[in-house]
């Protein structure tokens, strides 16, 4: 009896010594966001806005990684570089194959409205006013509120949405305002928005409407990215 658990001790370090690899990390959607991260599978209702926010980079720097062009359609199933175009030759067949395995590219992939590139030179004003639950800074990338029911959420300044979908960190749904090719704005929300991706929008717009304070129905996360970067809106809101 001893000699059998004998063996099959050592059988089980052996299979655990040769199941265990180096190799490059693949991230799903449902992952936290990590720098060492190495690739991306996109997930359907990813845009490579919404990829690019999450891992803090910019979805021009993933376009040009992953060789893909304007209107930067991208398709569930790809495996994206995030950091480094030299990673990206080992990926072209996979994706190529799943380009091929998916009839309608048009209605199953997604890909970013046209946007402005002109540099943004207008005001900044504050998305609600409401009570701050957690200010920026200390691990915060933004501003966290609670709002009351009823209250509407405004684009912080003029814009394109480029991205409307599922939320990050505990949030449902995720809105995404591109305002120069530098600056983004992005508005974590637990209600349904009142835009679409392509539309215009400034201050008297209106993202979202609260419909409910409970159930965390009024939390509402606030950011800013400067070239993928948070920044602090009370430097853009007091300064611009």
């Amino acid at each position: 009896m001893w000699t059998k658990t004998l063996l099959l001790s050592y059988g089980l370090v052996f299979l655990s010594g040769c199941t265990t690899e180096s190799r490059a990390v693949v991230v799903e959607r449902s992952s936290i966001s990590l720098r060492d991260t190495n690739y991306y599978v996109v997930a359907p209702g990813d845009s490579l806005y919404s990829i690019a926010w999450r891992f803090d980079t910019q979805a021009k720097l993933l376009a040009e990684y992953n060789e893909i062009d304007p209107p930067y359609l991208i398709q569930p199933g790809w495996r994206l570089s995030l950091w480094s175009r030299n990673t990206r030759l080992s990926d072209k067949n996979h994706n190529n194959k799943v380009k091929k395995s998916i009839r309608r590219p048009d209605t199953e992939g997604r890909n970013s409205p046209k946007t402005v590139v002109q540099r943004y030179t207008g005001a900044w004003r504050w998305p609600v006013e409401a009570v701050v639950t957690r200010p920026f800074g200390s691990g915060n990338k933004g501003i966290d509120y609670v709002l009351a029911r009823g209250q509407t959420i405004h684009a912080a300044a003029k814009g394109l949405v480029v991205y409307t979908g599922p939320g990050l960190g505990g949030y449902r749904n995720l809105v995404i305002v591109k305002h120069d090719a530098s600056y983004l704005s992005a508005y974590g929300i637990n209600t349904d928005y009142l835009v679409a991706e392509g539309d215009a929008v400034g201050p008297d717009k209106g993202i979202a409407r609260v419909l409910s304070s409970v159930n965390n129905g009024g939390k509402f996360h606030f950011e800013v990215r400067r070239e993928g970067k948070p920044v602090n809106p009370h430097q853009l809101v007091s300064t611009r």
